[in-house]
């Protein structure tokens, strides 16, 4: 009865642990956990079970180690011990019949497989209990000495279970061979019977001298099959990945009886990969090094018709060869077929003689038997290829993560060097009268702080750690910008020509993102063409879109700003443009595949959509849809200026940088304000503390040292609750909004920030804090 067997598992994987478990309890076994050796020993101390079934990779204690020790205990000794492991090598199986094992079994295995050891154990318990001896055998492998006494003769089922295909196959010989000895019986019986009609037994002694000839004849090849099946799985055990297909190929080869050949697989596309081609056509084919490649909807001829098909195909006719290929005059070709999908084929041809329905038979037994091996072999590789991604992808996270710790690094410092600059440059700007010479380089100075504000703004963005803010965007002016610094940077052999709308409408958008996508599309286009030159072609326009002709099915109705970023270049192939949007997708030597990635991220936040066309030999078409959120004559409603407000309240100031506080003490003062300016947070707060109804708002930089801005803001509210508080900073990861707000800050500005924002917000803080009369 099952419910009296108890099993002992020992593994250190607990999901392989619970795997385990849960199939023997589903079974009918009562199943007891161990996590390693040393816990097993401990646990077999009050209980003795009735198979312990062990995994030999395990800290602390091995498998054969736990098994040796258990033998060594004469209370435990006879229990039975199965192996299990993904060590496969002779000596593995050695080391079992040394340590007493009484089975093997290589993972991955069939849970049925296991099942049925359990079960062949327990038959043969009792058996092998009673054909206990005392003697011992030594024996020799590799240079070294094991010894097994015949207490541990039954470890011999390490080597049945190791190769039980080629055992199976022993017993289908002795059949045959027992089928023999009763056809020779029957022979001699019928001589003897019939010897007075000589000539009808003669007739009929032919005919079981034929018979006995085609029995001699099938044992002959099922031999054989059996020796091609056994070299075959030798060569997955023991050649290279870059040897593997080659010397599979050279076995088939011999036992065919051919001069040329071809083996390959199918990858996940559907393509045949002929990762292995007899040297000689290789040569007389001028084929490279390098795998050959079918796609799909190239398979054509007998190689083609058999994987399509899936059915073996085969002729004897010489074949029509396209000039300087080697001339074919037999072929055979058998698709390698696992659990009814085509994985793989094989073809030998030019053969002396005719193939035949034996050679058929015998291709067929070698790509059953190639199957499983080549199906295992293909998921290895599989998994190989999505380990080495993922460790691409976190490589990629690190190496992200540090490009944003250095981005804020840079965005603090560069926002504090950029605000005294954007500040003194409006001043001047107020002071300058409307007919200056310097009124145009002043402009110029303050458009480049602001350009440098952006770019910021840009760097913060692409290290994730600014979120994005959609306003109403111009998109014109900043595919024009792009144009400029791309026409400076790439070569004269490309001719860049725009046709930009400029009546194309207002989109939602963050401008520096729409600056990210011109740069990453034409950079792109330039890469295509920087060896052959060509031609590199941008346009902006309006166009409107309804159900019947929307790009995607769920894109809705409406007016889109269609950017299209044209080149002539080399093209792709649609494999590729597959594929292209794919993160860390690339073709280039030194890519991160990031860029179209993030670009398609972009226009999808946006609600548009990015398509693309392109042929091999021809070049590319990027057209990218952003939805028009308002016309360009709605724009102009929208832009009236408000004059700058000012006031007569008392502000106290604090930032330890002197070129702040000497550009905000003297804006603020232009304004109207009463300033009182500290470049310590310390002395700050002592000054706050003295008279703290003195001040109507107080306006601190976060990043100070002895104190930061949020410290210092939480201290003055505590002396009092009611004071308005403005937090300004050039970035900070330790400073958010929602946090803000939690501490009664009634702002958080961002450096640099210009006169009229600034002056507004002020004025908004101030306000509010007035009771209502």
């Amino acid at each position: 009865m099952k419910d009296d067997v108890h099993l002992l598992i020992v593994e250190d994987s607990p999901t392989q642990a619970l795997k385990i478990q849960y199939f023997l309890e589903q079974n009918g076994y009562k199943v007891s956990m161990a996590k390693d050796g040393e816990q097993a020993l401990v646990m077999l101390k009050d209980i003795i079970p009735t198979i312990i079934i062990s995994d030999i990779v395990m800290p602390k204690m091995n498998g054969y180690e736990l098994c040796d020790e258990i033998k060594k205990n004469d209370k435990l000794k006879d229990i039975p011990i199965i192996l299990l492991t993904s060590l496969s090598e002779p000596e593995n199986v050695i080391n079992g019949l040394v340590c007493g094992a009484t089975n093997f079994i290589v993972k991955p295995f069939d849970e049925q497989f296991l099942l049925s050891r359990i079960k062949y154990i327990l038959i043969n318990k009792e058996m092998r209990d009673s054909a206990f001896s005392q003697m011992g055998i030594e024996i020799f492998f590799r240079d070294k000495k094991y010894f097994i006494s015949s207490e541990r003769v039954q470890m011999i089922d390490l080597l049945l279970s190791t190769y039980e295909v080629a055992i199976q196959k022993s017993h289908d010989l002795k059949k045959a061979n027992q089928e023999l000895e009763q056809i020779k019986d029957e022979l001699e019986r019928r001589v003897l019977e019939r010897t007075a009609e000589l000539s009808k037994s003669n007739v009929q002694l032919q005919k079981e001298i034929e018979e006995r000839k085609h029995v001699e004849e099938a044992l002959r090849q099922s031999e054989n099959k059996l020796a091609i099946k056994n070299q075959i799985s030798q060569v997955f055990i023991t050649a290279s990945d870059d040897k593997l297909f080659e010397n599979v190929l050279q076995v088939v080869l011999k036992a065919l009886k051919s001069e040329y050949g071809i083996y390959g697989y199918t990858d996940e596309s559907g393509s045949y990969t002929c990762s292995s081609v007899t040297s000689e056509v290789k040569k007389e084919c001028e084929m490279s090094n390098k795998n050959i490649i079918w796609p799909h909807a190239s398979w054509a001829g007998i190689s083609g018709n058999a994987v399509s098909g899936k059915e073996t195909l085969y002729s004897n006719e010489p074949f029509r060869v396209p000039e300087g290929h080697i001339q074919i005059t037999r072929i055979l070709n058998v698709p390698i077929i696992h659990r009814g999908n085509v994985i793989g084929n094989i073809m030998v041809g030019n053969k002396k003689t005719d193939y035949d329905n034996s050679d058929v038979q015998l291709m067929e037994s070698i790509a059953g038997h190639l199957a499983p091996l080549l199906n295992a072999k293909l998921q290895k590789d599989k998994q190989t290829k999505e380990r080495k991604m993922l460790e691409a992808q976190l490589q990629q996270a690190q190496r992200m993560e540090s490009i944003g710790t250095l981005a804020g690094g840079i965005a603090h410092d560069f926002n504090n060097i950029l605000f005294p600059i954007v500040g003194h440059t409006e001043m001047l700007l107020e002071d300058v009268p409307e007919g200056s010479l310097w009124r145009d380089d002043l402009n110029e100075i303050y458009i480049g702080a602001l350009r440098a504000r952006d770019l910021v703004k840009q760097i913060l963005t692409f290290s994730r750690q600014e979120s994005i803010e959609l306003i109403l965007t111009k998109t014109q002016p900043i595919i024009k910008e792009v144009l400029k610094l791309i026409r400076s940077t790439i070569p004269t052999t490309i001719e860049i020509k725009q046709n930009i709308e400029t009546d194309c409408g207002l989109v939602k958008a963050d401008p520096t993102q729409i600056h990210q996508i011109m740069m990453n599309l034409t950079t792109n286009a330039y890469h295509a063409m920087q060896d052959i030159g060509g031609e590199l072609k941008v346009s902006l326009k309006e166009v409107k879109l309804s159900r019947n002709n929307a790009i995607i099915p769920d894109m809705l109705p409406g007016t889109y700003a269609c950017l299209t970023v044209a080149d002539t270049g080399i093209g792709m192939d649609k494999n590729i443009t597959e594929k292209i949007f794919d993160p860390f997708f690339t073709t280039k030597e030194k890519g991160t595949g990031m860029g179209l990635s993030v670009v398609h991220g972009i226009v999808n936040r946006m609600g548009g959509t990015i398509r693309v066309h392109s042929e091999p030999g021809k070049g590319s078409e990027f057209n990218v849809y952003f939805p028009v959120a308002r016309s360009s004559s709605e724009e102009q409603d929208s832009l009236t200026k408000k004059l700058i407000q000012g006031g007569t309240e008392r502000l106290l100031l604090v930032d330890d940088e002197n070129a702040i506080i000497l550009m905000e003490k003297r804006m603020l003062e232009r304004l109207g304000y009463q300033i009182t300016s500290c470049t310590d947070s310390i002395e700050a707060l002592e000054v706050f503390h003295t008279n703290p109804d003195k001040f109507d708002l107080v306006i601190t930089d976060m990043a100070m040292p002895n104190m930061p801005g949020d410290k210092l803001s939480a201290e003055m509210a505590r002396i009092r609750p009611d004071i308005s508080i403005l937090l300004c900073t050039g970035f900070s990861e330790r400073i958010s909004e929602e946090k803000a707000a939690s501490l009664g800050i009634k702002g958080l500005l961002m450096k640099p920030i210009v006169m009229r924002d600034f002056a507004q917000k002020i004025r908004d803080v101030l306000d509010e804090s007035v009771p209502a009369s």
